[in-house]
């Protein structure tokens, strides 16, 4: 059963005397991490931004089918975040390209606008960056909500495929 199944989904309650001890041990981790983290090379932090980057753009297009160059990738969030002369070593620059580019300039986008609301507008801007260019082996309605259709997050492994997640119904979507 997914979590939008639910009958009250969108009111989430917990237990505070449950929930309290393990927040304090959460924020207590955190400025732990918080404290060495002060203490490594400023470098660095843009190093696992790259990293982050790189694999949330490698995961994200992986969900839509698309199997993006490593490479391309790659340059495209040195370029980002201006770290192209840390990002490479001789002979293995990749030229980014237009679907590359849009994908990292959209996650850099997202992940630095944390607090603006989601809107149905927005999500339809974020999907649109996806696809700068129309697939041509299938049908995708860009730059809008999907019809009808299950949406499905699915991989397939040795000719098995497993669904993942099923978002909610088109019909639930604008409430």
């Amino acid at each position: 059963m997914y979590i939008w199944q639910y009958p009250n989904w969108t009111e989430f309650t917990y237990q505070d005397p449950a929930v309290t001890p393990l927040l304090q041990q959460v924020l207590a981790n955190q400025q732990q991490l918080i404290g060495q983290a002060a203490q490594l090379p400023d470098d660095l932090d843009r190093q696992a931004q790259m990293d982050a980057l790189i694999q949330n753009a490698i995961k994200t297009s992986e969900i839509e089918g698309e199997l993006l160059n490593v490479g391309a990738v790659r340059s495209s969030v040195a370029r980002h975040l201006g770290l192209e002369h840390v990002a490479f070593t001789a002979g293995q620059k990749v030229q980014p390209t237009e679907q590359t580019d849009s994908l990292v300039r959209l996650l850099t986008q997202v992940t630095s606008t944390l607090d603006a609301p989601l809107t149905v507008d927005g999500l339809c801007q974020w999907q649109s960056a996806l696809f700068p260019q129309v697939p041509l082996l299938r049908q995708i309605r860009i730059g809008e909500l999907r019809d009808n259709a299950p949406m499905q997050v699915v991989s397939q492994s040795a000719g098995r495929e497993t669904v993942h997640f099923e978002a909610p119904p088109r019909a639930d979507l604008d409430q």
